[in-house]
């Protein structure tokens, strides 16, 4: 699974969101037929299925399944936006529209999507967006890259620095030459920000932002993320609260395991160096090992030189951890190729119910400290 990075607001950002939102993009389309007029008539089951589709290939907690299923909701309206621009729009009747069905769409839910969109409420929305589009005056600049991850490089380049709502506006209604789309707007903000550095700090009703456009009403909220709303913002600290307690556990898990790992690895080499100890001398081992066609190293004491490996599964899956000398390869005459093995001092089990190699036996069944054959293109030292 690939790993997706949020900000604070549920928006993926990072290197792999570009690619997540081309995904989405296509989860639309491949579970949302255009004949449902609007993202929620949609059916919670095939909501389901969009959000196992998601989770099949990304790693993205349960917490982030309203904004993300808002995402998909977003993709699909604009699918149908590009299918009426390229399609619906470019004929003057429906019978001449449900002739040309477009490539990739199926004959039946483009007539419904037709029927649809010829509805007079449908064509009264088109209007009332087109105006409303028109009337706009400060657009944004951050183009396909979006608000959210505009924000998050700025963070990236300057991490010791606070980052307001009005920092925010301003970045992502600057022009690369520096210049703005609203030059007398944003010398208002400017002149605030001079009078009164410390009004950047204020509530979403009272900084520079909100002193010069006025209050929010409806849609998102200015200078945030796409789909970020006052409500939404409310909403989500339960959310954010949440996520911010699973990652402190998460982090508190993985310090105790690691805590562990190192005390199991501790305890396991002073084992072995009393196990040493009492074994016979440097010559019988290597008669012994002479005798059952193991080819050897000249230093064959397991303690010396040891370092920690991972052991993985044909799947690449890891299923333990432990300790092996990395030049200490042998082959095994019990196994008919010719495959290079280890021997590893296991010290930590990940799966118990592995099989050892060559066995019936499982990992469950081992007493740690012991010491298994492990495949060496199996075997990943640290």
């Amino acid at each position: 699974k690939k790993f997706i990075e949020f900000d604070a607001d549920g928006q993926p950002v990072g290197d792999n969101s570009s690619s997540y939102s081309s995904t989405l993009g296509g989860i639309a389309k491949t579970h949302c037929p255009i004949f449902y007029e609007s993202f929620t008539n949609v059916p919670d089951q095939t909501k389901n299925a969009i959000w196992k589709s998601i989770k099949k290939e990304y790693h993205v907690s349960d917490t982030y399944r309203k904004c993300q299923l808002k995402k998909v909701g977003k993709s699909f309206r604009e699918y149908k936006h590009r299918l009426r621009v390229k399609h619906y729009d470019k004929y003057k009747n429906d019978d001449e529209r449900k002739r040309n069905c477009p490539k990739g769409v199926k004959q039946d839910e483009w007539e419904r999507f037709v029927d649809n969109e010829s509805k007079p409420f449908r064509k009264r929305m088109r209007l009332i967006g087109k105006k409303s589009r028109q009337a706009v005056k400060s657009l944004h600049t951050s183009g396909r890259r979006g608000s959210a991850r505009t924000i998050h490089e700025l963070k990236k380049r300057n991490p010791g620095a606070k980052f307001t709502r009005t920092d925010s506006y301003i970045a992502i209604h600057t022009c690369k030459d520096g210049s703005f789309i609203a030059p007398e707007r944003m010398a208002r903000i400017n002149a605030i920000i001079e009078v009164d550095p410390s009004s950047v700090d204020l509530d979403l009703d009272n900084d520079p932002v909100a002193q010069v456009f006025g209050l929010d009403k409806y849609g998102r909220v200015r200078g945030m993320s796409a789909g970020i709303t006052k409500t939404s913002l409310v909403s989500s600290a339960p959310a954010k609260e949440k996520l911010h307690q699973e990652y402190q556990q998460r982090t508190l898990v993985e310090e105790r395991v690691m805590s562990l790992e190192k005390h199991m690895i501790n305890l396991t080499q002073i084992l072995v160096e009393m196990k040493d100890q009492q074994t016979n001398s440097q010559k019988s081992v290597t008669a012994n090992a002479a005798t059952s066609n193991v080819r050897e190293p000249a230093n064959t004491q397991p303690s010396r030189g040891m370092q920690l490996c991972k052991m993985f599964n044909m799947h690449r899956e890891l299923i333990a951890k432990g300790r092996a000398t990395k030049g200490n390869i042998f082959y095994d005459p019990d196994v008919d190729s010719s495959m290079e093995m280890y021997n590893v001092q296991v010290s930590l089990i990940l799966d118990r119910s592995e099989r050892l190699f060559g066995s019936k036996k499982t990992f469950g069944e081992l007493q740690l400290p012991t010491t298994v054959k492990w495949p060496a293109i199996f075997t990943r030292f640290v």
